[in-house]
């Protein structure tokens, strides 16, 4: 999430592309120091989880923000596996 906030800043519109099916976001940030940048920046700890980089990804917080349904879309084809 942090190393997209300049980029998200300075658009006019954004275009987040992922898929949930795949690897999981992870983070090397230690719980305690998201905690100590947290208290340094007077956020609550009790804020909803998508402030977190440690637990959630730009496409995981891109997913909690939408507004409606059709703001999603979804490919027409995809090559996970062998076709039948």
């Amino acid at each position: 999430i942090s190393s997209c906030l300049p980029a998200l800043y300075r658009a006019k519109r954004v275009l987040i592309v992922g898929d949930t099916k795949q690897l999981k976001h992870y983070s090397f940030l230690a719980r305690s120091k998201q905690t100590q940048l947290l208290a340094k920046n007077n956020v609550p700890e009790s804020s909803p989880g998508a402030i977190s980089y440690r637990d959630n990804s730009i496409l995981d917080l891109a997913l909690k923000t939408l507004a409606s349904a059709q703001e999603l879309a979804f490919l027409d084809e995809h090559f996970r596996s062998k076709p039948e």
